[in-house]
């Protein structure tokens, strides 16, 4: 499963997943009371994708707050 980072900031981060039915798109924004995503359950991934986009999830979330003390940045 590939994931790319396509926006990553303190009010908006954006991930696109490549499944096995296609490219999806996850939003992760800033609310009031956190952070709100869609929920990916449904998607066409192995339930170790799931665990593993979650745990990114969760890593872009701590970005996002700021609570990340390693700042990390990937070239290709």
């Amino acid at each position: 499963m590939k994931t790319t980072i396509k926006k990553i900031n303190e009010l908006q981060s954006i991930i696109e997943v490549e499944t096995k039915s296609g490219v999806m798109t996850l939003e992760i924004n800033k609310t009031r009371a956190g952070h709100s995503y869609n929920d990916f359950a449904e998607w066409d991934i192995t339930d170790m994708q799931y665990y593993n986009l979650e745990k990114l999830v969760d890593d872009i979330i701590d970005k996002m707050k700021g609570d990340n003390v390693l700042e990390v940045s990937y070239e290709f």
